[in-house]
């Protein structure tokens, strides 16, 4: 199953952000909670962990690109194995 990780809501006023960094790439297994990314926005910079354990599909948002909250931002398939 595909899980879709959105840019979260991070403050009352916050209407986007920033993806700054990847630190995760498409094809790389990642565990529940571990950082996919840095945020900015223009009231807290912060880490978007992820929601589940599995291997990144597609990577749908660039480095310094601005989106808004709710914007997809990756695709996880969580049917897809650890590595041995």
């Amino acid at each position: 199953m595909a899980v879709t990780v959105t840019m979260p809501e991070m403050g009352e006023s916050v209407i986007e952000g920033t993806l700054e960094h990847w630190l995760v790439g498409k094809g790389e297994y990642v565990e529940r909670d571990q950082d996919l990314c840095e945020i900015t926005t223009d009231k807290v910079d912060a880490e978007l962990p992820a929601p589940v354990a599995g291997v990144v599909a597609e990577i749908l948002v660039e480095e310094g690109q601005t989106v808004e909250v709710g914007a997809a931002l990756l695709v996880i398939d969580e049917t897809a194995a650890a590595p041995a």
